[in-house]
């Protein structure tokens, strides 16, 4: 998987939605989000002393923040040098934050485009690679099978099975837990942003229940 190219197109597509709220648009939306646009800001640029140190101090009014955002935007170039020299289990750690971070924003002004495949089957991927070694400690017998579909265009299918002392991939098409997760709602749930009691409708279980509710509980951030 190629995150780099991802990862600038990342910037570029917060970049162009921030560019284009209108100065309500900071007070309704942006300022009204649990992680503040300040962070934001933070995942754009290097640990660059000056353009940190005026992210810590600006007042979030709307002419400060289109003044960031023009730094940010001629700093890509710096930034994209970075990423590159990256190895790349950091760059995944990387992929996976950053996305996050961008996606609470474009949800908050209700725009999916971080939802597309392009950018958002990779980010399940990432969190979905975990998933044998969250599942370790989940008590279980040898042989069951959890199968995960995530559903839409940018969602896919995760199959673990557990041996003697560990959970591993495999291809198979029988199971003993099914679940099925819609894309919508999976990365809420995935970084704790949705209570499962709120999230019902959006997932459907077949099989044995608590080795699927351990999916639903388990915190991958």
């Amino acid at each position: 998987m190629n995150l780099l190219p991802l990862i600038i197109d990342l910037n570029l597509e917060l970049i162009s939605l921030l560019k284009g709220v209108d100065e309500n648009g900071w007070k309704r939306k942006l300022l009204a989000i649990d992680e503040s646009v300040e962070l934001a800001f933070k995942r754009l640029v290097l640990d660059d002393y000056k353009l940190i140190n005026l992210i810590n101090t600006f007042d979030e009014k709307a002419e400060d923040i289109k003044y960031l955002i023009s730094l940010y935007e001629n700093d890509q170039h710096k930034l994209n040098i970075y990423i590159g020299k990256l190895e790349d289990e950091i760059l995944e750690k990387e992929y996976e934050k950053r996305w996050l971070s961008h996606q609470k924003i474009f949800n908050a002004l209700n725009k999916q485009t971080l939802l597309q495949p392009k950018y958002y089957h990779p980010y399940l991927s990432l969190v979905l690679s975990r998933l044998p070694a969250l599942y370790n400690e989940v008590k279980a017998n040898r042989g069951d099978i959890l199968r995960i579909e995530i559903v839409g265009d940018a969602g896919g299918t995760w199959i673990i099975k557990k041996d003697i002392d560990r959970w591993f991939f495999c291809d198979v098409d029988n199971y003993t837990t099914l679940i099925y997760i819609d894309q919508q709602i999976a990365w809420l749930l995935f970084s704790g942003l949705i209570d499962v009691l709120y999230a019902t409708q959006y997932y459907q279980i077949h099989g044995e229940i608590a080795l699927a509710n351990s999916v639903l509980q388990l915190r991958w951030v």
